[in-house]
């Protein structure tokens, strides 16, 4: 049997992660049960990946966002670059694959930024990384604040979107540093060339893959290889049944 956690911080708080552990260990579960987890890439040490490894997790997406200590400090995220390296570590440690969840484009993101994040994602080596580009904004959120602090959002150069009419928060929009230029995914999938562990940024531009290929980009949503992987056995974590189809191409 093959599990996938929904839980967005498996290890939040930290002592509950334990106990769900010794819980799976204590029925015998973690030598039937296979599982990934989302989690925050802190906090996490030696004790509870042996844990998870032993309760049966396989699989563990870290949400990362960024490796600039600029961008970590804008997005408020509790952990280090080192944190990341050492989350990576662990994982192989103890048998367990990792992803990287990246969260490109926030307020002060710059092309110097998101190079230093993807060639220290690239140094550390996780099995996979997914570069997502842009932040939705949502009415009431912190967000929201720093758009309007901005000036008038229908004129923000920030903002994206794909409707006309006047910037509604409710409707898909979303925040791309400017200094990013008026192409940021093809920027960050130029950095990223082509290194198979990861996930690229969709363009608008983006041909459809030819049918002897396979899509770059890590969306679920009408996956046709994915679909057809599921369909066949394939088990687990949508990041990890893409990562092994794509180890084929």
């Amino acid at each position: 049997d093959v599990l996938h956690l929904c839980d967005s911080e498996f290890n939040i708080p930290p002592n509950h992660a334990h106990a769900v552990c010794e819980e799976l260990i204590a029925r015998s579960l973690g030598k039937r049960l296979k599982w990934y987890t989302y989690m925050a890439t802190v906090p996490f040490d030696s004790s509870l990946a042996e844990a998870m490894s032993k309760a049966g997790c396989v699989g563990i997406d870290f949400t990362g966002d960024s490796a600039s200590s600029l961008m970590l400090n804008i997005y408020r995220q509790p952990h280090l670059k080192e944190d990341l390296a050492s989350a990576v570590r662990l994982c192989r440690d103890n048998g367990i694959k990792v992803m990287i969840d990246l969260l490109l484009g926030g307020p002060g993101e710059t092309p110097e930024t998101i190079e230093e994040t993807i060639k220290f994602i690239k140094q550390i080596d996780p099995d996979c990384a997914g570069a997502s580009l842009g932040i939705r904004i949502y009415p009431g959120t912190e967000m929201a604040r720093i758009v309007a602090a901005e000036g008038p959002a229908d004129t923000n150069p920030d903002i994206r979107r794909k409707y006309a009419g006047p910037v509604d928060f409710f409707k898909p929009t979303f925040y791309i540093s400017q200094h990013l230029g008026p192409k940021p995914a093809e920027l960050v999938r130029d950095l990223i060339a082509g290194d198979k562990r990861f996930f690229e940024p969709m363009t608008e531009t983006a041909p459809q893959p030819a049918e002897d290929n396979f899509p770059t980009d890590h969306n679920y949503s009408d996956n046709i290889r994915l679909a057809e992987a599921i369909e066949k056995g394939a088990r687990g974590a949508y990041w990890d049944i893409l990562h092994n189809l794509r180890s084929r191409y």
